[in-house]
């Protein structure tokens, strides 16, 4: 283990007891019998075949949305209600990480610790996290959109938040209503706040883009 995991480890042990804490009660039902919405599901990905020729959008679309996924479990041998259930909970588990990172992004690690613990006690988070469906996935990839707005310029990488956003719509319909009306508020309050910005801005650096914050803060005294 590198000299950085350790530290990683150290700082942040508290979100991996909350992380061993979550993994505790949900690795107990993973392997109980399929409900039955999970089986229509997976008898609904093992029943689609597509042909390319006969619509290639369609035969796209199919390996793109949550089906897909379990298509390719299938291809590769799946067959215990365990397998099926895995991708949820290991993106329920990066999910805790996600959010974590958001909190900490903007207060300290014991308000990011309590915000993923208050996630991991939600007993629907929980129920999602071992279930075959798209929840788990779909928040998954919102909350990454949201930490790679956080962590970035509202200008910047455009394409990849447009990315994220399409993958919410294919996973989930309301998810990707939500992941567009997070970009469009964070993209165009940034567009707003250039308008306030003072005339005398210049390329010299006399204010710095603080990236956390999304302010534009001063190196020069009045």
């Amino acid at each position: 283990m590198s000299l950085v995991t350790k530290d990683y480890i150290s700082k942040n042990v508290l979100l991996f007891f909350i992380c061993a804490v979550f993994l505790f009660f949900a690795l107990k039902d993973i392997g109980t019998a399929f409900w039955l919405d999970e089986t229509w599901r997976i008898q609904a990905a093992k029943a689609t075949q597509l042909s390319f020729f006969d619509s290639p959008s369609l035969w796209v679309r199919q390996f793109l949305s949550y089906e897909g996924l379990l298509r390719l479990l299938i291809l590769f041998g799946a067959d215990e209600e365990w397998h099926f259930r895995l991708p949820s909970l290991l993106a329920a588990l990066v999910s805790l990480f996600l959010t974590y990172s958001i909190g900490l992004s903007y207060f300290d690690k014991w308000f990011a610790s309590f915000a993923a613990a208050f996630l991991s006690s939600n007993a629907i988070f929980v129920y999602q996290s071992i279930e075959v469906a798209p929840y788990s996935l779909a928040m998954l990839v919102y909350l990454a959109l949201v930490f790679y707005i956080v962590k970035t310029k509202p200008a910047d990488s455009l394409w990849i938040k447009c990315l994220f956003i399409l993958l919410a719509f294919m996973l989930h319909f309301y998810i990707g209503i939500l992941a567009l009306i997070t970009f469009l508020i964070s993209h165009f309050s940034f567009l707003s706040h250039l308008k306030l910005l003072p005339q005398n801005t210049n390329a010299n650096g006399q204010y710095h883009y603080c990236k956390h914050t999304h302010q534009h803060i001063c190196l020069t005294q009045s």
